[in-house]
């Protein structure tokens, strides 16, 4: 009995410690675009997004954000994806996202809607080896243009 105990004590101080955690926040940003427009009805544009991060809940504080993707737009078709780095110098983590529904009855030039997905990518420093994913909501609403994010990440410690 004693040995089985011993390999369980050896054992659980082997296996690195991993949590798991629910995480959510708000991004609020300024976005500068570059809009291409080859053929009537047909749109390329790369988006660049930096601002700032606040948590709601989580293990993320409160950082920097850079978020830069692309968009097409030739309707009904639309997609958009891209990256985002949270944090600054030795301790980021970055996200790859995916839209996965546009809300067209919200869109003006002024005012769009969009839900999608997102999954980590890689981090370093205190996110290294970080993994996680969930789902975002972008919108931008008579000039105040914000993302709120939700899912779950597990941090390495």
């Amino acid at each position: 009995m004693k040995i089985k105990i011993m390999a369980a004590l050896i054992a659980t101080c082997a296996v690195p410690a991993f949590a798991g955690e629910q995480f959510a926040g708000t991004h609020t940003y300024n976005a500068q675009q570059q809009v291409w427009a080859p053929m009537a009805g047909h749109v390329w544009q790369t988006v660049t997004m930096v601002g700032h991060f606040e948590p709601t809940s989580g293990p993320i504080p409160a950082s920097r954000i850079e978020c830069r993707g692309a968009n097409y737009r030739a309707p009904p078709a639309q997609e958009a994806s891209g990256v985002c780095v949270f944090g600054e110098g030795q301790d980021v983590w970055m996200l790859r996202y995916r839209m996965t529904r546009n809300d067209m009855a919200a869109q003006t030039a002024e005012q769009f809607r969009r839900t999608g997905e997102w999954t980590v990518v890689g981090g370093t420093g205190r996110y290294n080896g970080m993994t996680g994913e969930g789902f975002y909501w972008a919108e931008d609403a008579g000039g105040i243009q914000r993302t709120r994010w939700g899912g779950e990440v597990t941090i390495r410690r």
